[in-house]
Protein backbone atom coordinates (compact mmCIF):
# COMPACT_ATOMS: atom_id res chain seq x y z
CA UNK A 1 0.00 0.00 0.00
CA UNK A 2 1.65 3.18 -1.22
CA UNK A 3 0.81 6.57 0.29
CA UNK A 4 1.47 10.06 -1.08
CA UNK A 5 2.92 12.32 1.59
CA UNK A 6 2.45 16.09 1.57
CA UNK A 7 4.73 17.36 4.32
CA UNK A 8 3.74 21.01 4.70
CA UNK A 9 4.68 21.06 8.37
CA UNK A 10 6.45 24.42 8.22
CA UNK A 11 3.52 26.05 6.41
CA UNK A 12 0.53 27.88 7.91
CA UNK A 13 -2.23 26.67 5.61
CA UNK A 14 -5.59 28.43 5.84
CA UNK A 15 -8.18 26.03 7.26
CA UNK A 16 -10.56 26.32 4.31
CA UNK A 17 -7.72 25.67 1.87
CA UNK A 18 -6.60 22.58 3.81
CA UNK A 19 -10.21 21.36 3.88
CA UNK A 20 -10.45 21.68 0.09
CA UNK A 21 -7.14 19.86 -0.30
CA UNK A 22 -8.64 16.93 1.61
CA UNK A 23 -11.82 17.01 -0.46
CA UNK A 24 -9.90 17.07 -3.74
CA UNK A 25 -7.61 14.21 -2.71
CA UNK A 26 -10.59 12.19 -1.48
CA UNK A 27 -12.27 12.61 -4.87
CA UNK A 28 -9.06 11.66 -6.69
CA UNK A 29 -8.72 8.51 -4.57
CA UNK A 30 -12.38 7.64 -5.21
CA UNK A 31 -12.03 8.06 -8.97
CA UNK A 32 -8.88 5.93 -8.97
CA UNK A 33 -10.60 3.21 -6.91
CA UNK A 34 -13.72 3.29 -9.10
CA UNK A 35 -11.59 2.77 -12.20
CA UNK A 36 -9.71 -0.13 -10.58
CA UNK A 37 -6.57 1.97 -10.55
CA UNK A 38 -3.68 1.67 -8.16
CA UNK A 39 -1.86 4.97 -8.65
CA UNK A 40 -3.55 6.91 -5.83
CA UNK A 41 -4.75 4.85 -2.86
CA UNK A 42 -3.81 6.92 0.18
CA UNK A 43 -2.41 10.31 1.17
CA UNK A 44 -1.30 12.10 4.32
CA UNK A 45 -1.11 15.88 4.68
CA UNK A 46 0.84 17.35 7.58
CA UNK A 47 0.59 21.09 8.26
CA UNK A 48 -0.11 23.92 10.68
CA UNK A 49 -3.09 26.28 10.58
CA UNK A 50 -3.50 29.93 11.49
CA UNK A 51 -5.55 30.21 14.68
CA UNK A 52 -9.08 28.81 14.35
CA UNK A 53 -11.68 26.93 16.42
CA UNK A 54 -13.44 23.98 14.80
CA UNK A 55 -16.65 22.26 15.83
CA UNK A 56 -17.63 18.71 14.86
CA UNK A 57 -20.84 18.17 12.93
CA UNK A 58 -22.92 17.63 16.10
CA UNK A 59 -20.79 19.68 18.50
CA UNK A 60 -22.49 22.02 20.97
CA UNK A 61 -21.74 25.75 20.90
CA UNK A 62 -22.12 25.77 24.71
CA UNK A 63 -18.43 24.84 24.88
CA UNK A 64 -17.49 28.20 23.34
CA UNK A 65 -16.82 30.75 26.07
CA UNK A 66 -17.39 33.73 23.78
CA UNK A 67 -20.10 35.14 21.54
CA UNK A 68 -19.26 34.29 17.93
CA UNK A 69 -21.00 37.41 16.61
CA UNK A 70 -18.99 39.73 18.85
CA UNK A 71 -15.60 38.00 18.79
CA UNK A 72 -12.72 38.17 16.32
CA UNK A 73 -12.12 34.45 16.87
CA UNK A 74 -12.63 32.36 13.75
CA UNK A 75 -15.03 29.44 14.32
CA UNK A 76 -16.10 26.84 11.77
CA UNK A 77 -18.34 23.78 11.85
CA UNK A 78 -17.08 20.78 9.87
CA UNK A 79 -18.14 17.20 9.16
CA UNK A 80 -15.78 15.43 11.57
CA UNK A 81 -16.91 13.89 14.83
CA UNK A 82 -16.17 15.41 18.23
CA UNK A 83 -16.64 18.69 20.07
CA UNK A 84 -14.78 22.00 19.80
CA UNK A 85 -11.02 22.19 19.48
CA UNK A 86 -8.40 24.74 18.52
CA UNK A 87 -5.80 24.71 15.73
CA UNK A 88 -2.97 27.19 15.42
CA UNK A 89 0.75 27.87 15.15
CA UNK A 90 3.01 25.41 16.95
CA UNK A 91 0.45 22.61 16.58
CA UNK A 92 0.87 19.96 13.89
CA UNK A 93 -2.22 18.53 12.25
CA UNK A 94 -2.14 15.26 10.32
CA UNK A 95 -4.86 14.63 7.75
CA UNK A 96 -4.78 11.00 6.57
CA UNK A 97 -6.96 10.61 3.48
CA UNK A 98 -7.01 6.83 3.40
CA UNK A 99 -9.07 4.43 1.34
CA UNK A 100 -10.27 2.02 4.02
CA UNK A 101 -11.54 -0.29 1.28
CA UNK A 102 -7.85 -1.25 0.98
CA UNK A 103 -7.23 -1.33 4.75
CA UNK A 104 -10.01 -1.91 7.29
CA UNK A 105 -13.52 -0.47 7.22
CA UNK A 106 -13.52 0.67 10.83
CA UNK A 107 -13.32 4.28 12.04
CA UNK A 108 -12.53 3.19 15.61
CA UNK A 109 -9.53 1.27 14.25
CA UNK A 110 -8.54 4.38 12.29
CA UNK A 111 -8.72 6.66 15.35
CA UNK A 112 -6.88 4.15 17.55
CA UNK A 113 -4.04 3.91 15.03
CA UNK A 114 -3.82 7.70 14.81
CA UNK A 115 -3.53 7.85 18.60
CA UNK A 116 -0.86 5.15 18.53
CA UNK A 117 1.21 7.13 16.02
CA UNK A 118 1.26 10.04 18.47
CA UNK A 119 2.10 7.81 21.45
CA UNK A 120 5.00 6.29 19.48
CA UNK A 121 6.26 9.74 18.47
CA UNK A 122 6.07 11.13 22.00
CA UNK A 123 8.08 8.17 23.28
CA UNK A 124 11.03 9.36 21.15
CA UNK A 125 11.06 12.52 23.30
CA UNK A 126 10.67 10.59 26.58
CA UNK A 127 7.10 11.81 26.92
CA UNK A 128 4.65 9.20 28.16
CA UNK A 129 1.46 9.52 26.11
CA UNK A 130 -1.56 7.34 26.77
CA UNK A 131 -5.22 6.95 26.00
CA UNK A 132 -7.89 7.85 28.56
CA UNK A 133 -11.39 6.62 29.31
CA UNK A 134 -12.37 10.28 29.77
CA UNK A 135 -12.09 11.15 26.08
CA UNK A 136 -10.42 10.17 22.82
CA UNK A 137 -7.00 11.46 21.79
CA UNK A 138 -3.69 11.22 23.61
CA UNK A 139 -2.98 12.39 27.15
CA UNK A 140 0.09 13.06 29.24
CA UNK A 141 -1.13 12.48 32.77
CA UNK A 142 -4.36 14.46 33.13
CA UNK A 143 -3.59 16.83 30.26
CA UNK A 144 -4.56 16.31 26.64
CA UNK A 145 -1.80 16.76 24.06
CA UNK A 146 -3.53 15.39 20.97
CA UNK A 147 -7.14 15.58 19.74
CA UNK A 148 -8.66 13.25 17.16
CA UNK A 149 -11.74 13.72 14.99
CA UNK A 150 -12.40 11.83 11.77
CA UNK A 151 -15.09 11.07 9.23
CA UNK A 152 -15.37 8.99 6.07
CA UNK A 153 -17.35 9.02 2.84
CA UNK A 154 -17.35 5.93 0.63
CA UNK A 155 -14.82 4.59 3.19
CA UNK A 156 -12.33 7.30 2.25
CA UNK A 157 -11.33 9.23 5.36
CA UNK A 158 -11.05 12.94 6.10
CA UNK A 159 -9.94 15.14 9.00
CA UNK A 160 -7.55 13.57 11.48
CA UNK A 161 -5.45 14.30 14.53
CA UNK A 162 -3.53 17.19 16.07
CA UNK A 163 -0.37 17.28 18.17
CA UNK A 164 0.60 20.25 20.34
CA UNK A 165 4.34 20.70 19.79
CA UNK A 166 5.27 24.14 21.07
CA UNK A 167 2.08 26.17 20.91
CA UNK A 168 0.66 28.94 23.04
CA UNK A 169 -2.07 27.20 25.05
CA UNK A 170 -4.00 30.37 25.94
CA UNK A 171 -6.53 29.96 23.05
CA UNK A 172 -7.84 26.89 24.88
CA UNK A 173 -8.97 29.19 27.72
CA UNK A 174 -11.80 30.41 25.49
CA UNK A 175 -13.36 26.97 25.02
CA UNK A 176 -14.07 23.76 26.87
CA UNK A 177 -11.60 21.66 24.85
CA UNK A 178 -13.29 18.63 23.30
CA UNK A 179 -16.24 19.33 25.61
CA UNK A 180 -14.38 17.79 28.57
CA UNK A 181 -15.96 19.11 31.77
CA UNK A 182 -14.08 16.82 34.15
CA UNK A 183 -12.31 18.79 36.89
CA UNK A 184 -8.53 18.74 36.73
CA UNK A 185 -8.39 17.88 33.02
CA UNK A 186 -6.55 20.40 30.85
CA UNK A 187 -4.39 20.59 27.72
CA UNK A 188 -0.62 20.51 27.31
CA UNK A 189 2.14 20.81 24.73
CA UNK A 190 5.34 18.83 24.08
CA UNK A 191 7.60 21.77 24.95
CA UNK A 192 6.44 21.63 28.58
CA UNK A 193 8.10 18.24 28.99
CA UNK A 194 11.45 18.93 27.36
CA UNK A 195 14.11 19.18 30.06
CA UNK A 196 16.43 21.45 28.10
CA UNK A 197 17.11 25.18 28.45
CA UNK A 198 15.83 25.84 24.92
CA UNK A 199 12.86 23.59 24.31
CA UNK A 200 12.09 25.24 20.98
CA UNK A 201 15.43 24.26 19.44
CA UNK A 202 14.99 20.70 20.74
CA UNK A 203 11.53 20.61 19.17
CA UNK A 204 11.99 21.86 15.63
CA UNK A 205 8.55 21.40 14.08
CA UNK A 206 10.03 19.83 10.93
CA UNK A 207 11.88 17.22 13.02
CA UNK A 208 8.77 16.29 14.99
CA UNK A 209 6.80 16.12 11.73
CA UNK A 210 9.34 13.80 10.13
CA UNK A 211 9.26 11.42 13.11
CA UNK A 212 5.46 11.53 13.26
CA UNK A 213 5.11 10.80 9.54
CA UNK A 214 7.30 7.73 9.99
CA UNK A 215 5.00 6.39 12.73
CA UNK A 216 1.83 7.31 10.82
CA UNK A 217 3.01 5.19 7.91
CA UNK A 218 4.08 2.42 10.29
CA UNK A 219 0.77 2.04 12.13
CA UNK A 220 -1.17 1.72 8.87
CA UNK A 221 1.56 -0.44 7.25
CA UNK A 222 1.91 2.06 4.41
CA UNK A 223 4.93 2.88 2.31
CA UNK A 224 5.68 6.42 1.19
CA UNK A 225 5.08 6.78 -2.54
CA UNK A 226 8.32 8.47 -3.56
CA UNK A 227 8.17 7.30 -7.18
CA UNK A 228 4.74 8.68 -7.95
CA UNK A 229 5.13 12.20 -6.58
CA UNK A 230 6.18 13.66 -9.94
CA UNK A 231 9.38 15.15 -8.57
CA UNK A 232 7.53 17.18 -5.94
CA UNK A 233 10.42 17.40 -3.51
CA UNK A 234 9.85 21.09 -2.81
CA UNK A 235 6.96 22.37 -0.72
CA UNK A 236 6.07 24.90 -3.41
CA UNK A 237 5.61 22.04 -5.88
CA UNK A 238 3.43 20.12 -3.44
CA UNK A 239 1.26 23.18 -2.82
CA UNK A 240 0.96 23.80 -6.56
CA UNK A 241 -0.08 20.17 -7.09
CA UNK A 242 -2.77 20.47 -4.41
CA UNK A 243 -3.99 23.83 -5.73
CA UNK A 244 -4.24 22.36 -9.23
CA UNK A 245 -6.13 19.34 -7.89
CA UNK A 246 -8.70 21.66 -6.32
CA UNK A 247 -8.91 23.87 -9.42
CA UNK A 248 -9.69 20.84 -11.60
CA UNK A 249 -12.82 20.22 -9.53
CA UNK A 250 -15.10 23.31 -9.68
CA UNK A 251 -17.57 21.81 -7.17
CA UNK A 252 -14.83 21.51 -4.55
CA UNK A 253 -13.21 24.82 -5.54
CA UNK A 254 -16.52 26.61 -4.91
CA UNK A 255 -17.40 24.82 -1.66
CA UNK A 256 -17.87 27.08 1.34
CA UNK A 257 -17.26 26.18 4.97
CA UNK A 258 -19.88 26.96 7.60
CA UNK A 259 -18.35 29.77 9.65
CA UNK A 260 -20.19 30.79 12.81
Amino acid sequence: NFCKVFNLSNQYVDYSKGWRYQKAISEKIHQTYRNDGDSFRHAIILLQHPSIYTLGRNASTKHLKFNTTESANRVVRVERGGEVTWHGPGQLVAYPILNLNHLKKDLHWLASNLEQSVIDTLRLYNISGERSSVNTGVWVGTNKISAVGVTASRWITMHGISLNVHCDLSPYNHITPCGIEVEGRHVCSMHQFIQQPDALSALRIEDVASKWLYHLLQVFQLQEDVNNMDGMSHISQQLQYLDDLVAKNPDIHNMQLQYL
